[in-house]
C-alpha cells in the first residue's frame, strides 16, 4: 500500500523531497542513540557517548552524574553544557574511581563540541559535587568540582576543584584553587552541593557547600582581591550539629519569608528533613528553621543536586516551592509566612521628635520650606465654616475673615501637647511630605524589616476631600543619586470617623540597593478639585523588627500533590514552551522515564493543576539510571525553546549514552504557510483512501461526511474483509470489501442499504454489526428516523458464501426505543416516532449477560423517559434476510432512566469488564459534567444498578469545570493486562473548557462496579484529543498497548501505555503519529499599497478524524494481510475545495478589493486506512475505494435494433460480474454473462434479441443490467421488428 500524489510531478518531487530527508536523518544519526523513546511534544535532538573516545580514555566505565545547561561562558552566543562523569557507580566501576568534569558547546547545527575537561589525578569517592560562578565578579566564570576524600588514595587532592576562566575566556587546565576547608581526608568532607550567594549582605559572595559524609554545612567567603591574587576562602560558619539523618545533596538560596535576606535551604536525605538557615550579622548565621523527618514513609529526600524549585505559584507575590522528592511523589510548600505587628519583637523607636513636642526638628518637607503645613497645640481652637469674608489691604498679612465662633472647637494633641496639620496641597496631582530620613551614618541596611505607625485625625470642622484626596503613612526607598526604589504605605481617608484618632501602620523591608530612607506623611490630591481640607497627624514611630520569617516553618505546611513515578533521582523547573505555565521535569530513576509536569494555574497544591506527562524513556537493555537533569538556562538550538538535558549514571554499555539533550518539539500549524505537506510520522503511510470528490451521491454532500466507518469485519465469510461506512448526508450505509485480486488491489463497494426518508436532518450516523438472532450470520444494524419505519434497521447477510447481500429491504425494524420514548399516539398514528431523531453516535452490540445471544444496548437521548435499554431477540424469533419482518418479538431485558443517576443526554454504552470476574458491565456516560455510572450483569437477562438515590453511584469528572462530555464515546480494553478493562473517554470540551482531555474509567480489586468516584475516573492526558479511538497493539515493532485519540491537529496521537499504573498519567508516552494534511489550505495574500505582498495567512480546512479502530474482534486490522498493522481511519469537516484570496489596495476606493479563486480539494478524504512499518516514500496511488460510479455501463447500439445489439460495460478492477435482459415487468429474458471473472477495462457483449430458450422475444422495452457482488446498474433498449 502507499500514498497517492495528484500528478506524477509531484510524486517525483516528494520522492526528491523524500530522499533528502532520508540523507539528512543519515548524517545526522551518529548524534541520536538508537531505540530510545521521546514522547509527550519532545524530541531526542543530540545524545553523547563517550564510549571510544579519548577525552574519557581514563574511565573504565561511565556513568555521568550531574548537569548544568544553557552557560555562555566564552560570549559567542554558543551554549554550553557542563557535566561530571563518576566511575563509581556506573556497572563494573572501582570504587573508589576516577571523577571528572567535562564542558562541551553547541555548534550551532545540532551537534556539540567538546571543549574543556577534567579528571582527577587519583581515585575518590562516589556523588561529585559540581557548580558554576562568579564569586569574585571579575567578569570571569568559575566552574566548581567537588572531589570526595578516599582515605589512602586522594588525601592531597580532595576537595574543591576551582577553575576560573583565563583571560581569553578559556577555562585552564590545572586547577585555580583546591580548596579543603582547613581539613584533611581524614575529616571525610565530601563536597556534595553547593550554591554561591550574598547571604550577609555585605557585597560579598558567599560559598556554600554541603558535606554528604558528616552532615556539615560551610560557608565560606572568597578572597577579596580575587582568586589570581589569594590561595584560600576564609570560613564564615561551619555547621556539625543540624544536618541530621542521612546523605545531604541539595541546597539553595532564596528569600522565602520577604525580609530582605536570603535564607539557606539544606535537605537531608532521612524521610524528608529541610534545615534553614538565614544570617544574622555581617560573617554571622543562625538555625532559623529545623525540620526532621516530615514524612516517615518511603524515605523521601530532594536530589536535585542544584537548587530547589522556589516560584510563586499561586500569585500572591512571595514565593512558594515544589519538591519532587526520591519517592516519586510530588510536595508543594505553601508560603503561609504572615504575620502582624503584634507577632514581633520591636526594637527602640528611631525617629526623634515623632511627636513635635520639639517643634519641626528632625523634620525634613516637600515643597521646603514647610507649605500648607502648620504645627498644632493642644487647646487650639478649630475654627468652623466662613460665613462671610473680607480682606483688609491696609493691614498686609491680616486675617479678617469672619467666622462663626459660635461652636468653637478644641484642639487636642494625641500623646503630649504637639501635632501637626497637613493640608491640601493646591493643583493636580500634588502632594505635601513631611517625612524624617535616614541615610549615612544613620542609613537603614537593606533587608531591615521595620515598622512604621502614626496617629491620624481629621476634625468635623474640615472638609478634607472625599474626592480622591487622602492622607498616607508612607516608607520611601531611593538608591545613590535619589534613583527611586519604590514605596510603601497605609492611605487615610475622610470616611474615617471625624475627631478621633485613628492608628495605622506598616511593616515594611528596605530593599536592595537602598542607601536612603523617608518615613513619614503625605496630602495627596488627584486634582484641583480635591486640594481642600486638613488631617492631623501625630507621634510617628519606626522601629526595626526581627522577622518571624521561616520559624513559621511546619510539616503541614507542605502538601503531597501527586506520584509522578515509583523514585526520582533528579529534577528542574522551568518554562519550557515559553507559556507563562511552570514544568517540572523529574527523572523516575531504574523505571527509566522522564516525567514532565507543567502547572496549568489553579491551586498548587491539587493534582488537577497540572499536566502530566512521559517525556522520555530508555531503550530497557541494558539497564539506564537518569539520575539528576537540568533545563538549560538558554536555548541551545536556537529554536524559541528550552532543552532538557539528562544524565545515564548507568552507561558503561558501549551502546549507552551519558548525555541525552531532549528539545520540546510540539507541531504547530503555521498560518505563514510554513508546514510539512503531509505531517504523517516517518514509520507511518497513507495506505488507502476514500475520495468524497468520486462520487458525490455518497460521500460528498457535505463535510461531515463520513460520521462512522468500521471495518475489518467478514460478514459473507470469502476472507476477504470489509469497511462499512454511513452515509450521513445520503441517508444510508455503504459495504466495502478488500480485493486482493484486483489489478490493482481495492476495496470495491460490494452493497448499499436503500435509501431512507429521514424527518430529522440527516441519519445514519452509526452503524454496528452483530448476531442478533445467533444464527451464524451478521447483520448490519444502524438508527434512522425513517418516516415509514422509525427505528434500528437490521440487514442480514443472506447466507451464500462471498455473496456480499444483504438484501434489498431489510430484514427487520428494532422499535424498541421507539416505544419506550417517542410512541406518540401509538403505532401507525402521525405522531408515531415523530420526536425520535435517530441521533445515536454509537451503538452497541454485544453479548451483554453471556448467555450466547447478542443484545442490542441503546442510549435513549430524545422523547422521554431518557435512559439506557438493553434488548435481545426472543429466542423462537428469527431474522431472515430482505424480508422486512414485522413478526419479531423483542424483549426489553433492562431499563434504567438516566434521571435515576445524575442525569444527562445519553451519549455511549460501553461494555468493559471492569472487575475482571467475567460478568460484563455497562459503563453509561451521558452530557452532564463529564458523567458516568455502571451498570453490571448478574447472569441470563438479569442486570445490577446502583441503588437509586445513592449519589456514590453515579459520579460527574468535570463538575464546577464545564459540562463537558465525550462526543463519540469511549473505548474498553484491559491495557495492563491485570483482568480487568479499562475504560478511556475524551472530553470534547465545554466552551474550549477541558477540550481534548482522556479520562480513564479503572478500578482496583476488591471494588464495587456500582459505586465509581474521583477514584475509579482518572484524567490521564490534556488537550491531546476530542475524539477517543481504539487501543492497539504491535506498533513499530513494540508489543505495548497504544490509545489513539483524534483531533485536528494534530490529527491523531497516540498514548503508549508504559506502566505500570492506568490511571497515572506517567505511565502513557504521548507520541503524534500524524500532525495532518498541511497542503489542504486556504490562503489569504493581502497586497499593499506599493504592490508589495504584504501578508500571508493560510488556514486550513483539513478535518479531524472522529473514529480511529485497530481492530475487530480483538483481531487487529490488516486487511491485505501483509503482516502490517493497520488503522482505519474516518474523517469529518473536510471541505471540498480550497481557495485562495488576493486582497489589493485601491487608492480610489481607499480599501481592499478581494478576488476569490477556488480548486477541488486534492484530499477530500472520507476515510483513510494507515499502514504501519511502512515509510511513505512512493509515488504510486494508494489503494482505492471503488464506488458505484466507477463501474460504467453504456448505452446498447444501435438502439433501436433488430435483432442484435452491442452492449458495452467498464469495470474497474478485475471481478466477477453478470450481464443480464429483463422485460419491463422484471422477468429475466437472457443472462448474456454470468457471474464470470472479467479484467478490468472495457468489454463488449452482444444480445440476439433470443431468450434462454433460445427463442426469438417480442417487439417491446427490454432492461439489461451490469451486476457484481450485489449491485446492480440498469439501462432500457427497444427491440423493434
Amino acid at each position: 500500500m502507499g500514498i497517492n500524489f495528484s500528478n506524477q510531478n509531484e510524486g517525483v518531487t516528494m520522492f526528491k523531497k523524500l530522499i533528502s530527508i532520508i540523507l539528512i536523518v543519515s548524517l545526522q544519526s551518529v548524534l541520536v542513540a538508537d531505540d530510545y523513546n521521546a514522547g509527550g511534544d519532545f524530541t531526542l535532538d543530540y545524545s553523547l557517548n563517550g564510549h571510544g573516545d579519548v577525552n574519557f580514555s581514563q574511565f573504565t566505565a561511565l556513568g555521568a552524574q550531574s548537569v548544568l545547561a544553557g552557560m555562555d561562558f566564552d560570549g559567542d552566543s554558543l551554549y554550553e553544557i557542563l557535566f561530571s562523569i563518576d566511575e563509581t557507580l556506573a556497572p563494573g566501576g572501582p570504587d573508589p574511581g576516577k571523577l571528572g568534569v567535562f564542558l562541551y558547546e553547541a555548534d550551532g547545527n545540532g551537534g556539540y563540541n567538546h571543549v574543556w575537561h577534567f579528571v582527577t589525578p587519583q581515585p575518590g569517592n562516589s556523588l561529585p559535587g559540581m557548580f558554576h560562578a562568579d564569586i569574585d565578579g571579575d567578569g570571569l566564570h568559575e566552574i566548581y568540582f567537588g572531589v570526595p576524600p578516599a582515605v589512602g588514595y586522594n588525601d592531597a587532592t580532595w576537595g574543591t576543584y576551582i577553575f576560573e576562566q583565563n583571560a581569553d575566556l578559556t577555562f585552564p587546565s590545572t586547577a585555580t584553587l583546591l580548596y579543603q576547608y582547613g581539613m584533611t581526608s581524614a575529616d571525610n568532607f565530601r563536597p556534595a552541593g553547593y550554591e554561591v550567594s550574598d547571604l550577609d549582605g555585605d557585597g560579598i559572595k558567599e560559598l556554600c557547600t554541603v558535606d554528604r559524609g558528616v552532615r556539615r554545612l560551610s560557608i565560606d567567603e572568597p578572597p577579596s582581591a580575587g582568586f589570581d591574587n589569594l590561595s584560600t576562602f576564609t570560613s564564615e560558619y561551619l555547621d556539625t550539629l543540624d544536618l541530621n539523618g542521612g546523605s545531604v545533596y541539595n541546597l539553595d538560596a532564596a528569600d522565602f519569608d520577604g525580609d530582605g535576606k536570603h535564607e539557606l535551604w539544606v535537605n537531608t536525605w532521612n524521610n524528608f528533613s529541610m534545615t534553614v538557615f538565614e544570617a544574622t550579622g555581617t560573617d554571622a548565621y543562625s538555625v532559623e528553621s529545623k525540620m526532621d523527618q516530615l514524612y516517615d514513609a518511603g524515605d523521601a529526600a530532594s536530589f536535585r543536586r542544584n537548587g530547589f524549585a522556589f516560584y510563586d505559584a499561586d500569585g500572591d507575590m512571595d514565593l512558594d516551592a515544589w519538591f519532587p522528592m526520591t519517592d516519586g511523589k510530588l510536595y508543594y510548600l505553601e508560603n503561609t509566612v504572615s504575620f502582624t505587628l503584634d507577632d514581633l519583637s520591636l526594637d527602640t523607636n528611631l525617629v526623634t521628635n515623632g511627636g513635635l513636642e520639639s517643634g519641626t526638628t528632625g523634620w525634613d518637607f516637600f515643597p521646603s520650606p514647610m507649605t500648607n503645613m502648620a504645627l498644632m497645640s493642644t487647646g487650639d481652637t478649630l475654627l468652623p465654616p466662613v460665613v462671610t469674608s473680607t480682606m483688609d489691604t491696609t493691614s498686609t498679612g491680616a486675617d479678617t475673615t469672619l467666622y462663626d465662633t459660635s461652636a468653637a472647637v478644641l484642639f487636642t494633641a494625641h500623646a503630649g501637647t504637639a501635632a501637626l496639620k497637613v493640608s491640601g496641597a493646591g493643583g493636580n496631582s500634588t502632594e505635601n511630605n513631611a517625612f524624617h530620613a535616614f541615610a549615612d551614618a544613620n542609613a537603614i541596611a537593606p533587608g531591615t524589616q521595620f515598622a512604621i505607625s502614626a496617629e491620624f485625625l481629621h476634625s468635623s470642622v474640615d472638609s478634607f476631600s472625599t474626592l480622591g484626596s487622602h492622607g498616607t503613612l508612607f516608607a520611601k526607598y531611593f538608591a545613590p543619586g535619589w534613583a527611586w526604589l519604590g514605596m510603601e504605605s497605609v492611605d487615610f481617608q475622610s470616611s474615617a470617623t471625624a475627631d478621633a484618632w485613628h492608628h495605622l501602620d506598616k511593616l515594611c523591608t528596605v530593599p536592595a540597593g537602598a542607601t536612603v530612607v523617608q518615613v513619614g506623611v503625605m496630602f495627596t490630591a488627584p486634582d484641583s478639585s480635591s486640594t481642600s481640607g486638613s488631617f492631623y497627624v501625630d507621634d510617628l514611630i519606626l522601629q526595626a523588627a526581627d522577622s518571624l520569617g521561616v520559624d513559621f516553618l511546619a510539616a503541614d505546611n507542605f502538601t503531597e500533590v501527586l506520584t509522578f513515578g515509583s523514585r526520582n533521582r533528579g529534577s528542574d523547573m522551568g518554562d519550557i514552551d515559553g507559556d507563562g505555565k511552570m514544568d517540572l521535569i523529574a527523572t523516575t530513576g531504574t523505571g527509566e522515564t522522564v516525567v514532565r509536569m507543567e502547572f496549568m494555574g489553579g491551586d498548587p497544591a491539587s493534582a488537577s493543576s497540572y499536566e502530566v506527562t512521559t517525556i522520555f524513556e530508555s531503550k530497557g537493555e541494558p539497564a539506564d539510571r537518569y539520575y539528576p537533569l537540568d533545563i538549560s538556562d538558554n536555548d541551545l538550538d536556537g529554536d524559541g525553546n528550552l532543552e532538557v538535558v539528562l544524565t545515564n549514571l548507568y552507561a558503561s554499555n558501549a551502546t549507552q549514552p551519558q548525555i541525552f539533550v531532549l528539545d520540546y518539539d510540539k507541531f504547530v500549524f503555521d498560518t505563514g504557510g510554513d508546514n510539512p505537506d503531509q505531517g504523517l510520522n516517518e514509520n507511518w503511510s497513507v495506505a488507502a483512501v476514500s475520495y468524497g470528490v468520486d462520487v458525490d451521491s455518497t460521500f460528498y454532500t457535505e463535510s461531515n461526511n463520513s460520521r462512522t466507518v468500521i471495518g475489518g469485519m467478514d460478514m459473507d465469510n470469502d476472507g476477504a474483509k470489509e469497511v462499512i461506512a454511513t452515509d450521513y448526508a445520503g441517508n444510508r450505509v455503504v459495504v466495502f470489501e478488500y480485493n486482493a485480486t484486483a489489478t490493482p488491489p481495492a476495496f470495491d463497494v460490494v452493497w448499499s442499504a436503500p435509501i431512507t426518508t429521514s424527518h430529522y436532518y440527516s441519519s445514519p450516523r452509526t452503524v454496528a454489526v452483530g448476531d442478533l438472532d445467533d444464527d451464524g450470520r451478521h447483520e448490519i444494524v444502524f438508527p434512522v428516523a425513517n418516516d415509514d419505519a422509525e427505528g434500528y434497521h437490521i440487514y442480514e447477510w443472506d447466507g451464500i458464501t462471498g455473496s456480499d447481500n444483504y438484501g434489498t429491504t431489510f430484514s427487520a425494524v428494532c422499535q424498541v426505543e421507539v416505544d419506550t420514548c417517542c410512541a406518540g399516539d401509538g403505532a401507525g398514528t402521525a405522531s408515531y416516532g415523530s420526536s425520535f431523531r435517530g441521533r445515536h453516535d454509537r451503538i452497541t452490540i454485544f453479548d451483554l449477560d453471556g448467555d450466547g445471544r447478542d443484545e442490542l444496548c441503546i442510549g435513549i437521548r430524545d422523547g422521554a423517559p431518557k435512559g439506557t435499554i438493553i434488548v435481545s431477540l426472543d429466542s423462537t424469533s428469527n431474522l431472515v434476510s430482505g424480508s422486512e419482518g414485522g413478526f419479531e418479538i423483542w424483549n426489553t431485558e433492562f431499563f434504567v432512566n438516566r434521571s435515576d443517576y445524575g442525569g444527562g443526554s445519553p451519549l455511549h454504552n460501553l461494555p468493559a469488564d471492569l472487575d475482571g470476574d467475567g460478568h460484563y458491565e455497562l459503563v453509561q456516560h451521558t452530557w452532564n459534567a463529564f458523567h458516568f455510572y455502571n451498570l453490571t450483569s448478574t447472569g441470563a437477562d438479569a442486570y445490577s444498578a446502583p441503588a437509586v438515590g445513592n449519589p456514590s453511584g453515579w459520579y460527574k469528572a468535570t463538575a464546577g469545570a464545564g459540562d463537558q462530555y465525550s462526543i463519540f464515546g469511549g473505548n474498553a480494553h484491559d491495557i495492563d493486562g491485570d483482568g480487568n478493562d479499562e475504560a478511556y473517554f475524551a472530553s470534547y470540551g465545554s466552551w474550549g473548557r477541558g477540550s481534548g482531555d482522556v479520562y480513564v474509567v479503572d478500578y482496583s480489586p476488591g471494588d464495587s462496579v456500582l459505586v465509581v468516584n474521583g477514584d475509579h475516573v482518572k484524567r490521564i492526558a490534556s488537550n491531546i484529543g476530542q475524539f477517543i479511538g481504539d487501543v492497539g497493539t504491535g506498533y513499530d515493532g513494540s508489543d505495548r498497548n497504544s490509545l489513539f485519540v483524534g483531533r485536528t491537529v494534530p490529527n491523531i496521537t497516540a498514548l503508549e501505555y508504559i506502566g505500570p499504573d492506568p490511571r497515572s498519567p506517567s505511565s502513557y508516552l504521548k507520541k503524534v503519529l500524524w500532525t495532518g494534511e498541511h497542503d489542504v489550505v486556504n490562503t489569504t495574500i493581502t497586497i499593499d499599497s506599493t504592490g508589495a505582498a504584504d501578508t500571508v495567512y493560510a488556514s486550513s480546512p483539513w478535518g479531524f478524524p472522529s473514529k480511529i479502530e485497530t481492530d475487530w474482534g480483538d483481531e487487529l486490522l490488516d486487511f491485505d494481510m501483509d503482516g502490517k498493522k493497520e488503522l482505519l481511519v474516518s474523517f469529518q469537516s473536510i471541505d471540498d475545495s480550497l481557495s485562495t484570496t488576493v486582497k489589493t489596495w485601491n487608492d480610489s476606493l481607499a480599501d481592499f478589493v478581494s478576488v476569490v479563486t477556488k480548486v477541488a480539494n486534492h484530499k477530500d478524504w472520507t476515510f483513510a486506512i494507515l499502514e504501519n512499518s511502512t515509510p511513505q516514500l512512493k509515488s504510486f496511488d494508494p489503494v482505492r475505494f471503488i464506488l458505484p460510479d466507477d463501474y460504467r455501463l453504456d448505452q446498447n447500439y444501435p438502439n433501436p435494433f433488430n435483432p442484435n445489439t452491442t452492449i458495452q460495460y467498464t469495470i474497474p478492477i478485475n471481478r466477477k460480474v453478470s450481464i443480464k435482459v429483463y422485460n419491463i415487468t422484471g422477468q429475466l429474458v437472457r443472462t448474456l454473462v454470468d457471474n464470470e471473472m472479467a479484467n478490468a477495462g472495457t468489454h463488449k457483449v452482444v444480445w440476439n434479441g433470443k431468450n434462454n430458450f433460445g427463442r426469438n422475444v417480442s417487439t417491446g422495452i427490454y432492461l439489461y443490467s451490469l451486476e457484481w457482488a450485489g449491485m446492480k446498474k440498469v439501462k432500457r433498449m427497444t427491440l423493434v421488428k
